[in-house]
């Protein structure tokens, strides 16, 4: 084999899709690692802590306390709402995948 031929089979396996894929996927991460490095990320400290990082809490302390939780100001009063709605969603899901299966389709 010439190395002319050489010289186009790498050329040809260069420009498989597969290697544009996995380029373009690389060059993704690579800018967004950089856009994550360059973000300013200056949070804001505990009042009494002289700047340093607060602990948040996740579930609230009091039941009056809800806004300083995460669960509190992400869902605020319907926090047991949106757990149910999971519950349902999660049960419609497999009574589909069920009457699919029922239904007579080959499956593996």
């Amino acid at each position: 084999m010439s190395p002319s031929e050489r010289l186009a089979r790498f050329r040809a396996w260069l420009l498989a899709p597969r290697i544009l894929l996995a380029l373009a996927v690389g060059l993704l991460f690579l800018l967004m690692a950089a856009s994550f490095v360059a973000a300013p990320w200056d949070l804001p400290g505990c009042p009494g802590d002289g700047g340093g990082l607060c602990d948040v809490p996740i579930t609230p302390s009091s039941p009056a306390g809800e806004a300083g939780s995460v669960t509190g100001s992400l869902f605020g009063e319907y926090a047991i709402l949106v757990l149910v709605i999971g519950l349902v969603l999660a049960s419609c899901m497999i009574g589909g995948v069920y009457l699919a299966k029922v239904e007579g389709g080959r499956g593996p």
